[in-house]
């Protein structure tokens, strides 16, 4: 049987074993969301291009939902409810959100650091000389698409985007500034400001030290703009932020920071939320999560990051439902991505470090 026949049958027996219109028709309803999502967004999924993993998104909910021995019919119905739910960020997205903070935050910044204003003659001629000429556009890590940031938004003559963490990690801090090589480079092509660039943020604890140590160190003018961010990692930024401008008061040599992430998420993409309304849905992913993940374990095959990914021990927030078509962040649920002898994944992350 295909795939995609399984699943109606699947949503067929369900629809028959209740006499509720309403939720029969929620149940369609469902499934022809996913259907137009499986058209639009969810392919390609990258890591499942050339893997082991089935590219066919319906393929893979299949075994998802028929994961052996660990889903009763109530669960399978649940996780079938949670595909409905999931953020997903397909790469059109990506490209609407580079252009969304080239416009938009980017812009605002470079127009308040060079003091341009709306009301003058050639606002935009300048602002495009700063934003064109004078802005050096880099990613925080290699996940970020830096080539497709410079494209959508027409940016040329940029031959060096360097992934800032990487320079933090390879970089001599006890170079003379004008032996720096970063330096000598921002020198040679006039740069006044660097945009740093993310596309995931959960905690913040991968970026916050690559960040900290440009503006500490290059002594320019820094944005970080990232694509999705999560509360706890914006409210770690917003603090720098703010620790940044008081510690200016004592040593004007503390160039400004800025903070603006394009797309801040919500309480409805986690199933942990800090909010006190929760969904009845999301409490049962949890206790599910939780089961699977003390399931796997019985045979040293959990996820490293927890039942509920990577958060800390007071995160507000834990278990996102974030995906995004080049891989699923490990703060997202590992039911959703975690791949084992016992567990087929619905979007399998490929991780930096192997388990």
């Amino acid at each position: 049987m295909m795939a995609r026949d399984h699943i109606l049958e699947m949503v067929t027996n369900w629809q028959e074993q209740t006499s509720d219109r309403e939720e029969v028709a929620r149940l369609s309803r469902i499934l022809d969301t996913l259907l137009f999502l499986e058209r639009v967004k969810f392919s390609p999924y990258v890591p499942t291009l050339y893997s082991k993993h089935p590219a066919s998104f319906y393929e893979r909910l299949r075994r998802w939902l028929d994961n052996p021995a660990l889903l009763s019919p109530n669960q399978q119905r649940d996780l079938f409810e949670l595909a409905h739910q999931i953020a997903f960020f397909s790469f059109d997205d990506f490209a609407a959100m580079f252009q969304n903070a080239f416009a938009g935050p980017i812009s605002r910044w470079c127009m308040g650091q060079a003091g341009i204003r709306l009301d003058e003659e050639n606002w935009a001629e300048r602002l495009n000389k700063e934003r064109f000429e004078k802005t050096w556009f880099c990613p925080i890590t290699d996940s970020l698409l830096i080539s497709v940031f410079h494209h959508v938004n027409e940016i040329e003559g940029k031959d060096r985007k360097p992934a800032f963490r990487e320079l933090m990690h390879f970089g001599d801090e006890a170079e003379q500034p004008e032996e720096n090589k970063i330096l000598r480079h921002i020198r040679k092509e006039g740069y006044e400001r660097i945009a740093l660039l993310e596309d995931f943020v959960g905690t913040g604890g991968q970026s916050f030290k690559t960040v900290e140590w440009a503006i500490r160190t290059l002594k320019l003018p820094v944005l970080f703009c990232p694509m999705i961010i999560a509360p706890e990692g914006a409210i770690k930024y917003r603090e720098l932020k703010r620790n940044l401008q008081q510690e200016r008061l004592t040593d004007p040599a503390i160039p400004d920071f800025e903070f603006t992430p394009v797309f801040e998420l919500g309480a409805d993409c986690f199933v942990h939320p800090p909010d006190p309304d929760k969904s009845a849905l999301f409490d049962r992913i949890r206790e599910l999560a939780e089961e699977i993940h003390e399931r796997l374990a019985q045979t040293n095959q959990q996820c490293k990051e927890g039942a509920l990914g990577f958060w800390r021990e007071d995160s507000p927030q834990k278990g996102a439902t974030v995906v995004m078509f080049s891989n699923t962040p490990n703060n997202s649920l590992p039911l959703l991505h975690h791949s084992a002898d016992q567990w087929s994944p619905l979007f399998p992350r490929v991780a930096r470090k192997p388990l």
